[in-house]
């Protein structure tokens, strides 16, 4: 008896060594709020209509943002960290049927494919991206036209913030139109972004943002309708040759719309 006492007192105490060892190990994933990431992070996206069950994480230790959600018949996951040059961040290992090189938006990148899953990586200039679409019948066509709409706002984040900060500072109009020229390069989609993409903009930066409007609308305006004045500010910035090939991509009802809803948003 007394010997089963001391095994069952061994038994509860390995127990308790165990659950304290579980509650140690914590999980590194900390679930947030799709404003809680935007602040956190400066990551947002467009979820495709039909979306369901969308699920918002952060990997603190690697600044890894990632968003879940479900969409037709795909389990889709969106992952993006800060970094010099594109990795994979998938998590994902498949010897891969196919490779191929894309563009995401403006930003060189690929789409791997095997079967159940296609991918599709692309590096913005400051983050390392990803979007897996996880199932039967994902052709690469599928992923890369979702991983440029799913990434769309957070593009017009980084156009967006690149337009604040020079209000009143040295060379200011020069970059005032370099920020035009990257304006010009979004399309006419972009304003129904807009609300989404400024949750990952500050305070601070609304506010410059606004100061600043006024500035890019002319420089935009007159650069579709052929103003000289204007033409001549982008050619000043060194950007004369990128701003007029650029143009086509944006029109000027498209930058009304935009230019509309930027005012109304951050006043």
């Amino acid at each position: 008896m007394r010997a089963m006492k001391k095994l069952m007192m061994c038994a509860c105490i390995i127990c308790l060594l165990l659950t304290a060892a579980a509650q140690a190990i914590a999980n590194p994933w900390r679930n947030l709020t799709q404003e809680e990431l935007a602040a956190q992070t400066g990551v947002v996206v467009r979820l495709p209509e039909g979306t369901g069950d969308p699920v918002y994480r952060l990997l603190p230790e690697m600044g890894l943002s990632e968003v879940q959600f479900t969409w037709q018949d795909w389990i889709c996951v969106f992952r993006a960290a800060p970094a010099e040059e594109l990795t994979d961040n998938t998590g994902l290992y498949y010897v891969w049927d196919i490779r191929m090189d894309c563009t995401v938006a403006v930003n060189a990148g690929y789409v791997w494919r095997a079967e159940g899953v296609s991918v599709c990586l692309w590096y913005d200039g400051a983050r390392s991206c990803s979007l897996a679409l996880l199932g039967p019948g994902a052709e690469a066509a599928d992923v890369r036209t979702a991983a440029e709409a799913v990434s769309a706002p957070l593009r017009l984040a980084d156009v967006l913030r690149g337009c604040t900060g020079f209000a009143g500072s040295a060379g200011a109009t020069l970059k005032a139109a370099q920020a035009a020229c990257a304006l010009l390069q979004l399309t006419g989609s972009s304003a129904d972004d807009v609300p989404l993409a400024l949750t990952a903009l500050t305070a601070e930066e609304k506010a410059e943002l606004a100061l600043n409007l006024s500035t890019l609308d002319w420089l935009i305006t007159g650069a579709l309708s052929g103003d000289e004045a204007a033409l001549a500010t982008f050619a000043d910035a060194g950007i004369g040759d990128i701003a007029r090939d650029v143009m086509p991509a944006l029109t000027a009802e498209a930058w009304a719309a935009l230019h509309a809803g930027l005012v109304m948003a951050v006043e």
